[in-house]
């Protein structure tokens, strides 16, 4: 647009000074004033062009006129020549006004229509700063927070010839990942099978130390325990004519898997059990050879409890 505007001038220049011709004969022509055109009357021109505002950001008129010939220059603060140009200088001191302003004004429109220049790249930044030494010591992995488990459980026990009910429970303390070391302890009921005329009743308890696996999947806990346990079995007589009573010691391997879902901070699961006593235990009589022998095997289901803490309100896979 600038370059138009300013193509658009520098035509109504030529026009203008075509229009003036050229000066009369000295004969006939006025004699001008000694400062002919004054700069005022440039400057007027010039604003009446509508371009006032940018001459005062770019510079200073001065035209001079010297045997007829109109030398325009335009100077920046700094007495730096920004545009010069020599035409012919027209008799009248107002048309030589009107021509050093229109060239003025071209030149300006020109200027205007320059692109600016695009801001020089910032410099790159330096390199990063390396610095040479012993490295840091690798951070060590979090570790595993303690946990300790507590529940109690109760479960039916058959042993293939008699059932009966029973109760217990457990301590866990979290080792590492998945694994926790288990102290157990349960008892049941009494059960009796028939001996001779009368019967014999026998109750267990057993308690025991070894370890537990757990994993959960979302909110459902799986857990599998197997733990070594010393069992103690009392027995009695009865129904007969001369009751006694005898404990006997045995060690057995207990193994468990319990299914649990995660209500809030507590577990409440259902388990399995299965327990396998390493000695073979027997009921006799003192006066008679009847006999009966208890069965190896205790198989157990029942329902429990669990608290974790600290609880385990989102627990992981591991």
């Amino acid at each position: 647009m600038g370059g138009v505007l300013a193509r658009a001038l520098l035509s109504m220049a030529a026009i203008v000074m075509a229009a003036i011709g050229d000066p009369a004969p000295a004969a006939l022509a006025p004699t001008p004033p000694a400062a002919c055109p004054a700069r005022h009357d440039v400057e007027q021109e010039i604003d009446r062009l509508g371009v006032a505002a940018a001459l005062a950001l770019e510079g200073t008129p001065d035209v001079r006129v010297d045997d007829g010939a109109m030398q325009i220059v335009l100077r920046a603060p700094d007495g730096k020549v920004l545009g010069q140009r020599e035409v012919a200088a027209p008799g009248a001191c107002h048309e030589r006004a009107v021509v050093a302003a229109v060239v003025i004004a071209a030149w300006l429109g020109e200027w205007s229509g320059r692109e600016t220049p695009a801001p020089a790249p910032s410099p790159a930044p330096p390199p990063p700063l390396v610095l040479t030494g012993t490295p840091a010591p690798p951070t060590p992995a979090p570790r595993t927070p303690p946990r300790i488990d507590i529940a109690a459980f109760g479960f039916g026990v058959h042993d293939g010839d008699a059932g009966t009910w029973g109760a217990g429970g457990e301590l866990g303390y979290r080792l590492s990942g998945p694994f926790s070391v288990i102290v157990l302890g349960q008892g049941t009921g009494e059960r009796s099978q028939g001996l001779g005329p009368g019967r014999a009743a026998y109750s267990s308890s057993r308690f025991g130390a070894g370890l537990a696996w757990r994993r959960w999947f979302g909110r459902t806990l799986l857990d599998f325990g197997l733990a070594p346990e010393a069992a103690r079995v009392a027995l009695r007589g009865e129904q007969l004519p001369t009751t006694r009573a005898a404990t006997t010691w045995s060690l057995t391997t207990d193994g468990r898997v319990r299914l649990g879902l995660r209500l809030g901070a507590a577990v409440p699961f259902v388990y399995a059990d299965a327990a396998y006593a390493v000695a073979t235990a027997r009921l006799t009589l003192d006066d008679r050879p009847d006999q009966v022998t208890l069965s190896r095997w205790n198989l157990a289901a029942g329902l429990g409890l669990l608290f974790s803490f600290p609880p385990e309100f989102f627990p992981s896979r591991s």
